[in-house]
């Protein structure tokens, strides 16, 4: 190969190192981001899940079962989302979160009940859950299979409650409706902990698959050097061999 063919090649994998080393760097903050998050969201959850207790619930049976599924959204995920399809279930018709994790299961013929689109901002995840916790049935349990950490786990999320074992509460807002407001509150918060997990994990295999691939680039970009190092000298030394022949032939 050239020298002018082996210059463009490290000049374009060079830029290219560029730009994987700004998404690796942007894909690490927002994961950092993201796990500060977490003592305040699991504040919230517990705070939502004593408000419950107080009112002592009456367990509700769950009349039927609706299953989600979150997974990522972007792309640079690795087998992330064929990960978590490999962990369904049979039978499942789940709502999905996540437009990857859609194509991956759509790919395989997976039936699909909704889907919606997982949000890249993290502000976006408040809003989210509270829309899934609206959508989903009250009477319901909820099956949730999602990415935590390395890990695909299943939570199962109990129907929301509709009697309250507690009326002495001083309160002027009537049992029933606190009852409902505290069982929306506690279902939107657990869900908003499963899709702040499953954005860090979908950064985390970002990050992984970035990673690598800027390993493989500077690999690359080193075996150019060596490449672009040699043919130099040859080119050198060709022109030394051509200025040498050149002098004997006009000495002779």
């Amino acid at each position: 190969m050239s020298v002018a063919a082996l210059e463009y090649r490290l000049s374009t994998l060079s830029a290219l190192l560029g730009v994987v080393e700004a998404l690796r760097s942007l894909t690490a903050a927002k994961q950092q981001k993201a796990l500060s998050l977490l003592p305040a969201l699991d504040a919230y959850a517990g705070e939502a899940a004593q408000a419950m207790a107080l009112l002592h619930p009456e367990p509700a049976a769950a009349d039927s079962v609706v299953t989600l599924v979150l997974g990522p959204d972007g792309g640079f995920t690795g087998g992330l989302a064929g990960r978590i399809v490999a962990a369904l279930p049979d039978g499942w018709r789940p709502v999905v979160v996540g437009t990857r994790m859609e194509a991956a299961l759509r790919a395989r013929h997976w039936p699909v009940a909704d889907v919606r689109a997982a949000s890249t901002n993290l502000d976006g995840l408040p809003a989210l859950a509270a829309s899934l916790a609206a959508a989903l049935p009250a009477s319901a349990g909820i099956a949730v299979l999602s990415p935590q950490g390395q890990a695909i786990v299943r939570t199962d999320l109990p129907p929301l409650p509709r009697r309250a074992g507690r009326c002495d509460l001083l309160t002027q807002i009537p049992g029933p409706e606190l009852l409902a407001a505290a069982g929306r509150q506690g279902r939107v918060a657990r869900l908003l902990r499963l899709l702040l997990a499953n954005h860090i994990a979908e950064q985390m295999a970002r990050l992984a698959t970035l990673t690598g691939a800027r390993e493989r680039i500077r690999d690359r970009c080193a075996d150019l050097s060596v490449q672009l190092s040699m043919a130099r000298q040859d080119r050198i030394s060709q022109e030394i061999a051509d200025l040498w022949a050149g002098r004997r032939v006009m000495q002779h």
